[in-house]
């Protein structure tokens, strides 16, 4: 069976977990390396630091077949830390250029990543041949609220979060599709659907586990999960229950 580990700094890998699960059939190793959260907001060189220890951590630890770096931040920023059956997460956008009608899209990322040469360039590459207006927008306090469960228990106010984030800019550049470029976000998508519906939202999930699936193979069995937490791992094993996802957590 094969076995595959996935990590970011938080709540985030969590949108990757039930597509790898589905798509490999194996063993998956959820890590938050919630001591190092936000990534988006880190100094590089201490972002590189951060993921590199966390690859360390689960390749000492567990040999898995594949890791998932569930993360467009450091997969943009720091794609040099990533070897060997090391994958990123990088957003969609040519999928969301292809989805929009209006040809005017948006990025959703953190804030480094969404002020970087790194992403402008991705954005270049992906959008080559095509006639299309990307907006790159910090959505840091949405992922916040990801992170902080509180679009589990404060709904109005993350509706209006969500507004003031993506209203201006969605309806002055008549934006009609945008990459969920945070890992946190696809666990907003009824909201941001509630909220702006209009809107295709394109979250790299699927794709990410179908590149990972080509790797490590597709077992029989059914897939287990295994869930670790570099910190307060009461503290996400809560969380994981509020989300419907009970499961246990270890301390790594």
């Amino acid at each position: 069976m094969a076995r595959v580990a996935v990590f970011d700094s938080g709540l985030g890998s969590l949108s990757l977990v039930g597509p790898l699960m589905r798509a490999t059939r194996g063993e998956v190793i959820y890590l938050a390396d919630r001591r190092s959260y936000p990534y988006g907001a880190m100094p590089v060189r201490r972002l590189r630091e951060a993921v590199s220890r966390s690859i360390e951590t689960l390749r000492e630890g567990f040999a898995p077949d594949a890791i998932v770096v569930g993360s467009n931040t450091p997969s943009l920023l720091v794609p040099e830390a990533l070897g060997g059956r090391t994958v990123g997460v990088l957003p969609p956008v040519r999928a969301a250029a292809r989805a929009s009608r209006t040809r005017s899209i948006a990025v959703l990322a953190t804030r480094s990543a969404a002020r970087s040469g790194a992403l402008a360039r991705h954005v270049r590459q992906e959008t080559a041949g095509m006639r299309c207006d990307v907006a790159r927008i910090d959505a840091s306090a949405l992922v916040d609220i990801v992170e902080r469960t509180r679009f589990l228990t404060q709904r109005p106010r993350c509706v209006e979060a969500i507004r003031d984030t993506l209203r201006g800019p969605f309806e002055r550049r008549s934006i009609d599709a945008a990459t969920l470029s945070s890992t946190h976000l696809p666990l907003l998508r009824p909201l941001l659907r509630r909220t702006m519906p209009h809107v295709t939202f394109v979250d790299p999930a699927a794709a990410v586990a179908a590149r990972v699936a080509r790797i490590v193979g597709t077992a029989r069995g059914p897939p287990t999960l295994a869930v670790y937490a570099t910190s307060a791992p009461a503290r996400l094993e809560a969380d994981l229950a509020r989300l419907g996802m009970p499961h246990a957590v270890s301390a790594l």
